[in-house]
């Protein structure tokens, strides 16, 4: 809560300095404002800045973190702009004392006022069901569909109408086997605090006839989903194979556990001998196929923790990506790397902490994977 007062603050401090800087020298005779031209609003946008760092500077040393730098960031972007936009138009709009560049990006700022509303509150409960078709490179592991759900990175604090529908949709879809690969609670959460009954109660309504299995996340989410997985169908795989037959197809499961020992339980899952079965890879950071020998008998590797950036710039990509992998792969989607097949899911829930609780150009999604 306090973290959450000092946010608000500093979104009224600079809030302040830059309605300050904006209006410097006008009058509160209307007629006597001083013309504004684009100097002014760049002058307001370095003191904006300035200010940005400094909080920065100063809050990193009580309890900022990355993510909360980006939080100021939004702060600036989502709420500061607009407010100087429309006080531009309040102040300068009627009588046009206002240079037209000045009011072009005025009215530039003000449309992060919408952006920042369909970010925050519609986009991150915009729920898509992707379907992915993945072309298998070998003939000689049958010839039935197989149909593989994909649930990542629940990231949740509570349970609640967004979590209940995606479970819903997929559930709907009938798919052959379900992965879920880790961060079901978002970092840091506690076992005092966390839902695990709500959890469990989500997780008993996922089965399969392959069967559901799950791999941890962050550290520390391990106990958690340990109690969760209890008198559920969902399995927890910590560094573990597992095989199972669905129609004439054997699928073969690694699950990895960002442990110590997932290195060398992957190098030995590569050495598996047999040719008959598909093998896939369940892992949570998606950097777990950089591990992979090029061309590696392995066919699939199914991933989650990037969240495909949450937030996508038109013609720029995500800004940020937690990833070692080259950006298109860490995005999100089908790709392949060093002749071996990744999935990275953008997830259904969003980072919290301190980060912008936002998703933009990136909506959350239940995917099916079609092996064929």
């Amino acid at each position: 809560m306090l973290q959450v007062v000092t946010f608000c603050l500093v979104g009224f401090l600079n809030t302040v300095i830059a309605m300050v800087v904006l209006l410097a020298g006008a009058s509160s005779t209307r007629r006597e404002l001083p013309a504004l031209a684009m100097p002014r609003v760049l002058a307001t946008a370095g003191a904006v800045i300035a200010a940005t760092a400094l909080e920065a500077a100063v809050l990193w040393m009580w309890f900022l973190d990355g993510f909360g730098v980006l939080q100021l960031l939004w702060i600036d972007v989502s709420v500061v702009m607009p407010a100087c936009g429309l006080m531009l138009f309040v102040t300068h709009g009627r009588e046009l004392s206002a240079s037209r560049a000045a009011r072009v990006t005025a009215a530039c700022s003000l449309v992060m006022l919408p952006v920042a509303v369909y970010a925050r509150w519609i986009e991150p409960f915009d729920l898509q069901l992707e379907r992915v078709t993945v072309e298998l490179s070998r003939p000689d592991v049958g010839n039935d569909p197989l149909v593989v759900g994909v649930l990542a990175d629940l990231e949740a604090v509570a349970v609640g109408d967004h979590e209940r529908a995606a479970v819903s949709l997929l559930m709907e879809q009938h798919p052959d086997l379900i992965l879920v690969p880790g961060d079901v609670f978002q970092s840091g959460v506690s076992r005092s605090v966390a839902p695990i009954a709500e959890m469990r109660d989500l997780f008993d309504r996922l089965w399969a006839p392959g069967g559901v299995w799950l791999v941890p996340g962050e550290p520390g989410e391990v106990e958690l989903l340990r109690e969760v997985v209890r008198g559920t169908h969902v399995r927890l795989l910590e560094d573990e194979v597992v095989s199972v037959r669905l129609g004439d197809r054997v699928v073969t499961l690694l699950g990895l556990a960002e442990s110590e020992d997932s290195s060398r339980a992957l190098f030995a899952f590569e050495d598996l001998p047999g040719d008959n079965d598909i093998r896939l890879v369940l892992s949570h950071m998606p950097r777990a196929v950089m591990d992979l020998r090029r061309d590696s008998r392995i066919d699939l590797v199914v991933a989650g923790h990037t969240h495909g950036g949450q937030v996508v710039l038109p013609l720029l990509g995500p800004p940020i990506l937690p990833s070692p992998l080259p950006r298109a792969i860490a995005a999100g989607g089908l790709h392949v790397y060093n002749g071996n097949g990744v999935y990275v899911s953008r997830g259904l829930g969003i980072e919290r902490r301190q980060a912008p609780p936002i998703r933009f150009l990136c909506p959350p999604e239940v995917t099916l994977l079609t092996l064929q």
